[in-house]
């Protein structure tokens, strides 16, 4: 719901008031689409969302976070090719 407030919000900001059209199905669908986008395409890649993939028990996308993150910044990829490396020795524990 806060989420549709928003990208309503967003809409509106594009479009001059008196073009906005009061419930109507298309704008519901947009703004249900454009959220449900939000949702899904969100692929966030920092070092603490890989933590809070291992606290959560998810060590694939930890590990593929870790990768990820490899290849952004490569000056720290043997930081990263640790942390991937400890997590394959946990899994193997």
């Amino acid at each position: 719901m806060i989420y549709k407030f928003k990208i309503q919000k967003k809409i509106e900001n594009r479009i001059p008031p008196t073009e906005i059209p009061v419930n109507e199905p298309l704008v519901e669908r947009q703004v249900e689409s454009m959220a449900a986008h939000s949702v899904q395409d969100a692929d966030i890649v920092t070092e603490s969302m890989a933590e809070v993939w291992l606290k959560q028990g998810n060590k694939e996308k930890a590990k593929a976070t870790y990768q990820k993150l490899s290849l952004l910044d490569p000056s720290k990829s043997a930081y990263f090719a640790a942390k991937i490396q400890n997590l394959n020795e946990q899994k193997t524990i």
